[in-house]
Parts: structure tokens; sequence; C-alpha cells
């Protein structure tokens, strides 16, 4: 698979986007000051702390102070699992936290005060002890454990993991890198404590894509700015020396998202329907407390290949189904709603292929098992913000529902807003300003919603169409 990674600087933003094969896989907007990020390390100092649930609120700057579960002190600060926050940890205290999970939906930032780096060949953990190695390394693992068995004497409480991406790299190279890191940590941990809710420490953003499973090497990555050109490379020649040679520069007219048709499958990346090669297609929907994907087979029913015609649909939507997970970063709870199927033969497939996506896929996931109304229920850990709510705000008609009443149900609201204040209005001329579509049943209907009430009441009512609303919106005030 040819993957490319498109940089396009914008003022104050950049816009990241990585492809497979010409594919839009994912999709992230970087803000020059855009609040806590996944992976950023703050100082920040104990506001409260939580016996009930062995937790504290940690003041990183924000409107909200930070969530920290008492798991998640630093290493060697509760020594025994007899010992409470509450005996370690005392309000004012202040300690290094990175970000877990950034700011969604009106949720508290989540941190943890066990420090995590990532490079592009090693990820460090604090908590963790010893060296372990991605599932999918390939390359030569006694030479990289024997390059980085020496780093551990300087690095107490501390576990490395090597990437898969470093299968062909120099085991030198490797050692460099966490070397690098080590001293990174070092120096979080000795950060003067004054100054608090400032930001120590943010990932270079192509750290932070292969921290999310983005660990191949990328065949070309693109820049339209030149200052921001240069300053990649610089970057990679530090860490990865082989990929400098790869980043090249777009100065066209036509913009470089433009070029590579990246533009249109951002947009089409917030759809709710989404069409399978087969005919089928699948309906996804965002909700506060989960999200839903229904498989619908379309036209895609007769069996073929020696496969059910709900077995090819399925095995289709669940590939199409994780590819949109991962594109739209959706997270939290989220329902499957696959093609019943008869056979336990069919089910076992289609949980195979469920098994092979979550593999590809980044972040902690939890599954249940295929329930007898072929309803698959996971929950993904969120990093970042879906991509709807990264691109679009709630429709200020509906208020994000999706739904608006209907032009007989608001001229029922005209009329008894009319009914209810009629003594009040007695003897005026009013004006019904409505958007389009209401306006036009207001008309038709006229006689039927307005004539009686103009003649209990001795209203003068007069109907405005205002083509800058929409739906059904309304307002009704005097002449």
């Amino acid at each position: 698979m040819a993957r490319s990674v498109f940089l396009n600087r914008l003022p104050g933003t950049t816009r990241v986007a990585v492809a497979v094969d010409g594919r839009l896989e994912r999709y992230l907007l970087f803000g020059d000051d855009d609040g806590p990020r996944t992976g950023d390390v703050h100082l920040g100092r104990v506001t409260s702390v939580l016996p009930s649930i062995q937790a504290l609120f940690v003041d990183i700057g924000q409107k909200e102070p930070a969530f920290l579960n008492g798991r998640h002190l630093p290493h060697g600060w509760l020594p025994d699992p007899r010992t409470r926050v509450q005996d370690v940890v005392k309000p004012g205290r202040v300690l290094a936290v990175q970000v877990t999970r950034p700011p969604v939906g009106g949720k508290q930032v989540q941190v943890s005060a066990r420090l995590k780096l990532g490079g592009f060949w090693v990820e460090l953990s604090e908590g963790q002890q010893g060296l372990r190695f991605s599932g999918h390394f390939s390359g030569d693992r006694d030479a990289v454990r024997q390059a980085l068995d020496p780093l551990f004497g300087d690095a107490d409480g501390v576990g490395l993991r090597v990437r898969s991406a470093a299968s062909d790299r120099e085991p030198e190279l490797v050692a460099r890198e966490a070397g690098q890191l080590i001293e990174n940590l070092k120096r979080l941990r000795g950060t003067d404590l004054e100054g608090v809710n400032r930001r120590l420490w943010r990932p270079f953003f192509l750290e932070t894509l292969l921290q999310e499973g983005h660990s191949d090497a990328p065949r070309a990555i693109y820049c339209d700015d030149q200052a921001f050109f240069e300053e990649v490379r610089a970057r990679l020649a530090e860490r990865a020396p082989s990929w400098v040679s790869r980043v090249q520069l777009h100065l066209d007219a036509i913009p470089l998202f433009d070029v590579y048709k990246i533009t249109s499958q951002i947009s089409e990346a917030t759809s709710p329907r989404v069409w399978l090669k087969s005919g089928g297609f699948l309906e996804i929907h965002q909700t506060e407390a989960m999200v839903t994907i229904d498989v619908n087979s379309g036209k895609n029913t007769k069996a073929r290949g020696g496969q059910s015609g709900p077995l090819r649909t399925n095995l289709e939507a669940v590939r199409e189904g994780f590819h949109q997970i991962r594109l739209r970063q959706l997270a939290g709870l989220i329902a499957l709603d696959l093609i019943s199927m008869k056979s336990s033969s069919d089910r076992n497939a289609v949980s195979k292929a469920i098994r092979a996506e979550i593999d590809r896929t980044d972040g902690k996931i939890d599954i249940a098992t295929i329930d007898r109304f072929g309803i698959v229920v996971l929950a993904r850990e969120r990093r970042h913000a879906d991509l709807t709510r990264t691109l679009m705000r709630p429709c200020p008609t509906c208020g994000g529902s999706g739904w608006s009443p209907k032009p007989e149900s608001a001229a029922l609201d005209v009329q008894g807003h009319l009914l209810r204040d009629g003594e009040t209005l007695r003897g005026e001329a009013l004006e019904v300003v409505a958007a389009p579509d209401l306006f036009h049943y207001l008309e038709k209907h006229r006689k039927l919603l307005f004539q009686n009430l103009e003649r209990e009441f001795e209203l003068e009512i007069r109907l405005v169409c205002d083509d800058r609303q929409r739906g059904a919106r309304f307002e009704i005030r005097p002449v």
C-alpha cells in the first residue's frame, strides 16, 4: 500500500491528511494555539482530591480542571495497593501531567501523570519496565535489544516499546532515538515547578500519527509552505534521515488538497450515508450517548462466489465501517447493526473480519460478540474530537437533532400564539414573518387559520416571507 501524507499550512492552522492508494485514511487539524491536545504535557496544580473515587482534579489553565485517575499517578507514588490517594496528594501539589483525552463534547480533559513520549521508532512509557516489541515487528530483535539494554540503567521505572516501523532500521538509530526520549523525560521531570498552567511538551505531529497506528513509512510527504517544508525536513533529519528525501514542496497554483482530491473526500467524510461497492450502504449517526452504523443491503441480495448475499454485504460493511471509524475518529460506544445471518459459519467469518479490522485500528477497543439480532457493540478509546465536531456545528434550525417541524405543525404554533395573546393585541395590525416553506403553507390556508382570529380580536394579519430563514421559523410583530 502506498501511504502519502499531505500538509496544508494555513494561517494559525495546519491540515494533515493521510491517504493510502489515494483514499483518505486520516484527517487532522492542528491549530497553533487550539488548547490541549492528546500527548501534550502540562504543569498543573491539584485543586481537589476525591477520596470516594480515588481521583483528583488538576488545574492546567483551562476553564474546567482536568480529571486524573489515582491509578495514573507517577510511578512510585502509591507503592502499596492499600495506599490511598488522599494520603500522598494534597490540594496545591504541583505535578506534570499528560493529556490522554482532550475536551470533547463538553467533557473534561483527562490526564495522566505517567508520561508517555513517542518517537518514530520507539515509544517510552513511565510505570512500565523492560523492553517490548510491536507484534508486527519483523526485524532482528536480538540486535535491537542489545543496542537498547545499556539505556535501562538510566531509566528506572521506564519501559520501551519498539514500533513495527523500526523493523528495517539500524539498531543504532533506534537506540539513539530511545536515548533522546529518555533525556526528554529527564528534562520534563527536572522542570522547575514554578509557573503552573504552562505547557512543557507538545509532540511533533508526525510522531502523533505514528502513535495512532500509521507506523508504515510514507511514500511521500507533500507540503505547500516553504518555511514549514524546511521545518519538517529538519525534524526528520534528526529522527528519520531516510525520510528527508520524501518531503516534496508543492507551490502550484492549484491547491495541494485539490490536486490530490483530498478536499472532496473530506466533504464526503461527514455524510451520514456511505455507499458500498456492492450496491448496499451504511447509515452513520452520532448522538451524545453512542454512534450507530446501520448496514443496508440495497440491491446486493444474491449469492455469488459461494457466499450468501448477507455475508458478502456484511464483510464489505465491516471493512468500510471500520475505515469510517478510523477516518471520522469515532469513539465511545459504537453499535454496528449487521444484516442477520442464519449460518454460524457466516457469523464466524464476519467475527474474524472484525478482529482483523480491530488490529488495524488505533486506540484501545473492547468488543462484544455478534448477538442474535446481528448487532456488534464496541467501545473505543477517544483520543481526538471526532471529525464531525471538528468540521461542523449543530444546525441552528433544528438544534442539531436533524429534524424540524413540518409546516402544518408550525402553522398551529402560529395560530396558538395569536390565540393566546389575542386580547393583549386586540385591534392591532400584525406581521407574521415566516420562512419560505411555512409562508407558503400559511398563505395557502390563510382563511382557515386566521379568519376567525381576525374577527374575534379585530386583528389585521399580514404574511411576510423571509428568504433568509429556514425550516419552520416565524416571528409575530406589530406593523
